[in-house]
């Protein structure tokens, strides 16, 4: 599992690059690991401070952000505070300004 926390959304496009990367790289470490067994899961999240910049910025690009992050944000928050299954899908939540808890993100309409 990949959590990445951001305190300050910028620039979206490197951000998901960085990320790709690192989603990449476990992939391929988690196949050196398995062998000749199955893989590990490699799964990515964004934690997002829910500060009004934040807000605004995924709000602009709500349809970019939809189209990379499928993943529940509800499962997502249950399997990062509950220890649930990770979902098999990328996906956002936010956290509270103090990063004391997390709650799941609304997709755009």
């Amino acid at each position: 599992m990949i959590v990445e926390c951001v305190n300050t959304l910028g620039d979206l496009g490197e951000a998901m690059r960085s990320s790709d990367y690192k989603v990449r790289e476990a992939e391929q470490r988690a196949v050196a690991i398995a062998g000749d067994g199955e893989p590990f899961e490699v799964g990515l999240v964004w934690i997002v401070r829910d500060t009004r910049a934040n807000r605004e910025l995924v709000s602009r690009y709500a349809r970019l952000l939809d189209s990379r992050f499928t993943g529940s944000s509800v499962e997502w928050v249950r399997a990062l505070v509950v220890g649930g299954q990770m979902p098999s899908k990328s996906g956002i939540v936010w956290s509270d300004l103090r990063a004391t808890r997390l709650f799941a993100r609304r997709r755009s309409r």
